[in-house]
């Protein structure tokens, strides 16, 4: 089971560290989790994105979706 956080700051997982807030932020470690966060996506109706490494990222501003 995943835990959904709000408002988390996206600095510390970006090599840039410029901040921004993803409305909701997860991290998953299994197919099953990511399909968990996928539907949590789907019901809520927001936009998700996949952050890996966080190297070819940068927010400009906050996200109002899931990371």
């Amino acid at each position: 089971m995943i835990t959904i956080q709000e408002q988390v700051d996206l600095k510390n997982f970006t090599t840039m560290k410029v901040s921004a807030k993803a409305r909701y932020f997860c991290v998953v470690s299994s197919l099953p989790e990511l399909k968990e966060a996928l539907i949590f996506a789907q019901e809520n109706d927001v936009q998700i994105k996949l952050l890996g490494g966080g190297s070819n990222l940068l927010f400009a501003d906050d996200f109002n979706g899931l990371i």
